[in-house]
């Protein structure tokens, strides 16, 4: 098994990159990638050690749906723009 073929199949953000993307600062992003973690939901979050990763296919998904996947979610999710 070739593992560049590996790394290009699988893509994911860190919090950091999450972060840039959503125009939100350090700690909200932090505390909004821990609860969805928590929930696995609205997207599912890896956590290795204290390490995030987020799989980009399912973040995107999130970010095209413009941030109201969970309608009534008590994540906050819908709360950031």
């Amino acid at each position: 098994m070739n593992t560049d073929n590996c790394n290009q199949e699988l893509r994911f953000y860190t919090v950091r990159e999450v972060m840039k993307m959503m125009r939100i600062g350090k700690n909200l992003a932090y505390d909004f990638i821990q609860q969805v973690y928590i929930e696995q939901s609205p997207f599912p979050v890896i956590k290795i050690g204290s390490t995030y990763r987020i799989p980009k296919e399912s973040f995107d998904q999130y970010s095209r749906k413009g941030h109201h996947a969970e309608e009534g979610s008590t994540s906050g999710a819908n709360d950031i723009q």
